[in-house]
């Protein structure tokens, strides 16, 4: 099992600002997770039948398990007043990325606001993860989720680029 820590709202640090109480689990691997479901479930998910909430918990599961294995710490976020959350976030020494993850083509509305809330600062742009190409869109980078465990790498390299582009 994965734990990713609660994130307060002041994105200050790393993780000082972490709750290690409030924990959202992850299986260490998703084939175990869907074995945990009963067989009409399992039959259902492998005729490829409309199961968006299930669709939706295992590409979570996916990429908290490629986010892991690459050496990522698990952290996500939640407003108490609303239904905004975030799955995770990546920190550089002078960015940090709130990545959504989603199973349907929806929009990211919890993405859209922390990046134009000038409560965040520390956040300018976003990663999506979604069976969808690549694409740029209002400050919202879009990645097919199997990418999930390229995105360490990719903020490192392209840190200076996107620092320019969030001071900009």
């Amino acid at each position: 099992m994965y734990a990713a820590a609660l994130s307060s709202a002041a994105f200050r640090s790393k993780a000082s600002n972490a709750s290690d109480t409030v924990l959202k689990l992850y299986y260490a691997d998703t084939g175990l997770l869907l074995s945990q479901y009963d067989n009409e479930v399992q039959d259902d998910f492998r005729a490829s039948r409309s199961l968006d909430i299930l669709n939706g918990a295992l590409a979570e599961n996916a990429v908290a398990e490629a986010l892991t294995k690459s050496g990522c710490d698990l952290y996500y976020w939640h407003r108490n007043s609303s239904s905004l959350e975030e799955s995770f976030f990546l920190r550089t020494a002078n960015l940090l990325a709130p990545i959504e993850v989603k199973a349907a083509s929806s929009k990211s509305k919890s993405l859209r606001q922390l990046i134009s809330s000038p409560a965040y600062p520390d956040i300018r742009f976003g990663i999506r993860l979604a069976g969808t190409n690549l694409g740029y869109s209002d400050g919202i980078y879009t990645f097919p989720r199997f990418c999930a465990f390229l995105l360490r790498r990719y903020l490192k390299e392209m840190s200076p680029q996107l620092e320019e582009q969030r001071l900009s």
